[in-house]
């Protein structure tokens, strides 16, 4: 049988090919949202951003997407970010980018664990002591008395139909001695 015959557009994937015009649309397109995404970082980070070794026009470039608030003057400035982010070190930006994701996922896993032990203390008794046994074992018994405390008194806040300060004291309580981290054997 004969061998069937390729088109002529068609490529092997060894041969070096020029880029298509929507390839490279997409990769501008994603520069920009990358700018984008650099530019609207809160303050601390971007102050961050700006100490890396990037071109000072595209520091100032990202400054100024900062100030605009105009939807079309947005659009041309992401343009431009895109422009020249082109002209960047992307592997530096990849990193920055990477270091500041993996920040958000353990900050959300943070809030989720610590939710989870509050709503674990405000249901009661039953799921509750096993949370303040791990406490007591992680951060000693004066932060588990204190978290049983504040679990008592956020309990009798809701039944009373009051405002929820002291569900709120216990939330960042949980979340401070988590962020402490656990006791050392000495203290």
């Amino acid at each position: 049988m004969a061998k069937k015959r390729r088109p002529y557009w068609y490529a092997d994937e060894d041969e070096d090919q020029p880029k298509s015009k929507s390839q490279k649309k997409r990769e501008m397109t994603a520069l920009q949202e990358k700018g984008e995404k650099l530019a609207s970082l809160p303050d601390a980070q971007f102050a961050k951003l700006l100490e890396l070794d990037l071109p000072d026009e595209l520091k100032e470039a990202l400054s100024e997407y900062r100030q605009l608030s105009k939807h079309e003057a947005l659009r041309r400035q992401a343009q431009y970010i895109g422009k020249l982010m082109r002209q960047a070190d992307d592997d530096e930006l990849s990193i920055f980018l990477d270091g500041l994701d993996a920040l958000q996922r353990q900050e959300n896993a943070l809030h989720k664990a610590v939710e989870n032990e509050r709503q674990a203390l405000l249901a009661g008794d039953d799921t509750a002591e096993p949370v303040l046994n791990a406490l007591r074992q992680r951060y000693g018994e004066e932060a588990a008395a204190e978290a049983a405390q504040l679990a008592e008194l956020a309990r009798a806040e809701k039944e009373k139909g009051g405002k929820p300060h002291n569900y709120r004291k216990l939330y960042r309580h949980l979340r401070d001695i988590a962020l402490e981290g656990p006791k050392e054997e000495g203290e």
